[in-house]
């Protein structure tokens, strides 16, 4: 169970990555290989719904954050701790501190479709991630 928690994240954080090297369109990577940006321009956001889940602190946020990192990308997360408000205060946040992709732990689906549309809008891709 442990390794196929590890290559979800993994496989996750390799679509963020992919998608900032393309330069962040929704549409992937072009089909000539010659995407818009690298992985040192890229930031890679991660809303977390409750950070205070054992298995968030413990595993998928250091796991996250040390692909991003080993891949010359930028981290950033936020806490909203169970608030649908701050949930969504943290999505545009992190928008305007410029994440090229956003991973969203969404704490109430319905509640973030304003925050998640700005994100599109923004050309800002979102990855859902939720538990296994």
């Amino acid at each position: 169970m442990r390794k196929r928690q590890l290559g979800t994240l993994l496989a996750v954080v390799a679509v963020g990555l992919a998608a900032c090297q393309s330069g962040g369109s929704s549409a992937g990577p072009s089909a000539s290989g010659g995407g818009g940006g690298s992985a040192s321009d890229c930031t890679i956001a991660v809303s977390w719904n409750n950070f205070q889940q054992p298995r968030w602190a413990a595993a998928d946020q250091p796991n996250i954050k040390k692909v991003v990192e080993d891949a010359g990308a930028k981290y950033i997360d936020a806490d909203a701790n169970l608030s649908n408000e701050q949930q969504a205060t943290d999505i545009d946040t992190m928008i305007s501190k410029g994440a090229k992709v956003l991973i969203v732990l969404a704490q109430d689906t319905k509640a973030v479709l304003p925050s998640i549309a700005k994100a599109k809008a923004a050309g800002v891709p979102v990855i859902a991630y939720d538990r296994l």
